[in-house]
């Protein structure tokens, strides 16, 4: 019984906890698909359902030079009419940021809400113990 409860009480203070670091794990990841030109089209698509811009907004499409090269269309919220996606017209969120942040987020919601289950197991076990500690004082008395 005890480990059952330590195996339901180790995930929700894990998430509450360990937060940041998924986060960071996360970007990581993140950062390292941009990275990798054979992971081309899933960035193009993470751009286009976040509406996001590279990890951590256009600037990181920037070049070593300094010179801004063209961003890809999926930066920008335009139809394909011919214009270029330019910086000031990009989405300014990191894709990286973005996704980092809503794991962190439910990451602890997640948390709380396992701490709420558990609380309202507490509960329960508790109004049962008492249910029987009274059922068997009735049948004693009787």
């Amino acid at each position: 019984m005890r480990v059952l409860a330590v195996a339901k009480i180790a995930p929700s203070f894990v998430l509450l906890v360990q937060t940041l670091q998924l986060r960071q794990t996360v970007e990581n990841y993140v950062n390292r698909a941009f990275d990798d030109p054979s992971m081309s089209r899933a960035v193009q698509f993470l751009e286009t359902l976040l509406k996001c811009c590279g990890t951590s907004g256009p600037e990181a499409y920037i070049n070593l030079d300094g010179i801004p090269p063209e961003l890809p269309p999926t930066c920008c919220d335009v139809q394909d009419n011919g214009t270029s996606c330019l910086i000031e017209d990009a989405y300014q969120r990191g894709c990286a940021t973005l996704i980092g942040e809503a794991v962190q987020t439910w990451s602890t919601y997640l948390g709380y809400l396992f701490m709420i289950i558990i609380a309202g197991e507490v509960v329960k076990l508790t109004v049962a113990s008492y249910v029987i500690r009274a059922i068997k004082e009735k049948l004693l008395r009787d």
